[in-house]
């Protein structure tokens, strides 16, 4: 067992090539996704801006008003996609609980290790057990 690059607890756990415990894994996934879905919203507030400033102090013509709705409707998909990334992030640091499209990427990773094929593609045998803990209980 190697220490997780991040907090330096032992693990069988690899992402790519590294070795990472599962609540160092799923923080780092979460966080990615916030940071994503955060650019997605300024990209979508920025067309939509350049949209609304194209026609300055008159009213836009008639189809015009069909591309302001479809790029409002475009920030307000990315705005809820950015606040569920949040809150996904937030509920895993604050209770612990893991969303459940990590959860089922855990369980592939234990059921390959469990199968005997390391992350270096070198047989192991061990059982490996993953115990959820919050971050606050570290």
């Amino acid at each position: 067992m190697l220490p997780c690059v991040r907090c330096k607890a032992e693990t069988e756990l690899y992402e790519n090539g590294v070795p990472i415990c599962f609540g160092c894994s799923v923080r780092e996934r979460s966080t990615q996704e916030v940071l994503e879905t955060t650019a997605n919203k300024g990209e979508a507030f920025r067309r939509f801006e350049a949209i609304v400033l194209q026609s300055p102090g008159h009213l836009p013509h008639a189809d015009g008003v069909q591309v302001i709705k479809n790029a409002a409707n475009e920030l307000s998909v990315a705005r809820k996609q950015m606040a569920r990334a949040y809150d996904r992030l937030s509920t895993y640091l604050e209770q612990g609980i893991v969303p459940e499209d990590l959860k089922v990427t855990a369980k592939k990773a234990v059921t390959t290790m469990a199968a005997g094929v390391g992350a270096q593609g070198t047989a192991k045998r061990s059982s490996t057990a993953i115990l959820l803990k919050s971050p606050k209980q570290r």
